[in-house]
């Protein structure tokens, strides 16, 4: 199958399994090359959307993966990074802490939307290794970050320096990849929705309510894993 032949180059040709990737190394790549996600607090995840807009620009294969980069669909907006042209479904990029037990998926209802539209919908799933910098004396990361991008915003986040390095994630090291295929027959035995209650950040709007997976219970739905061999 020609996607899942794709996500096989990106994986073997791409450096993402190779060495640890710092927050710096990765907002300094966003930024130099345009990406306009480059200063996200959870910079791991949008790295790994910056590297496959890369590959698929690089490449020429929007037919086949398209990067979404929140565009809506003809349809409605949804909230998929991807969209497989020539197979005529979405899917979505997520990058997963090994130790994390289940990974967070998309709002419910543009899930939901997603499979009566188009029948399936994966979820390609990238591991890690993590380090935190709340775990490293001085927290030398949060303030690297905020200094480079201080370097172009000298106002950004005043005040705040170390607002955020309990959940910043210094470094991270991928390890393997996979991807989970959900569809009509399977999704409500895998899927659980998170919350009813879901704010946004400053607390103060409901969200709708996002679905999550287990990890341990999907081992049947998974239609392609990649392992690095170094």
């Amino acid at each position: 199958m020609e996607l899942i032949n794709e996500v096989n180059k990106f994986n073997k040709t791409t450096p993402i399994f190779t060495n640890w990737i710092t927050v710096r190394q990765a907002i300094e790549e966003m930024h130099n090359n345009s990406f306009p996600k480059w200063k996200e607090a959870e910079w791991a995840g949008f790295y790994l959307e910056y590297l496959y807009s890369s590959y698929i620009d690089k490449n020429h294969i929007q037919n086949i993966i398209e990067y979404l980069n929140n565009k809506s669909s003809l349809t409605r907006h949804l909230d998929f990074d991807l969209y497989f042209h020539n197979a005529n479904f979405y899917g979505d990029l997520k990058s997963s802490s090994s130790s994390e037990k289940s990974t967070m998926l998309n709002d419910k209802s543009n899930i939901l939307f997603e499979l009566n539209s188009y029948g399936k919908l994966w979820y390609l799933i990238y591991e890690h290794d993590t380090v935190k910098d709340r775990d490293l004396d001085g927290h030398p990361f949060t303030k690297s970050r905020l200094e480079y991008i201080r370097l172009f915003e000298p106002n950004y986040k005043l005040g705040e320096d170390l607002s955020y390095y309990q959940r910043l994630k210094a470094k991270v090291k991928y390890c393997k990849m996979f991807i989970v295929e959900i569809n009509k027959i399977n999704y409500s035995s895998l899927l659980e929705e998170m919350t009813s209650n879901f704010h946004q950040p400053d607390g103060t709007t409901l969200r709708q309510p996002k679905l999550k997976f287990t990890k341990e219970n999907i081992k049947n739905a998974i239609v392609y894993s990649y392992f690095p061999t170094n």
